[in-house]
């Protein structure tokens, strides 16, 4: 990696056929908000996606969720849908 390429930042370059890891603290920032690449044809091709930044107490209850989602049939989740207000 070059000098200029490391440390923080909030652009990055990606080469062809390479994988990133993007990290970063949001603090008390919560809500919807996008990544996208600057090249319009990658844009335009799905290289744009939005993300939500959720306050720690709703994402563990959110991952409980997720976790309880796991191993259970169509009909399970159907079942516990219908009993969950909206």
């Amino acid at each position: 990696m070059a000098p200029e390429e490391s440390g923080w930042k909030d652009t990055i370059t990606v080469n062809a056929n390479t994988l990133v890891t993007v990290a970063g603290r949001l603090a008390d920032q919560t809500g919807k908000a996008m990544y996208h690449c600057h090249l319009l044809d990658h844009e335009d091709e799905g290289m744009m996606r939005p993300f939500v930044v959720m306050p720690s107490p709703v994402h563990n209850i959110h991952r409980m969720l997720m976790d309880m989602g796991r191993g259970m049939d169509a009909h399970d989740m159907k079942h516990m849908k219908s009993g969950m207000k909206m």
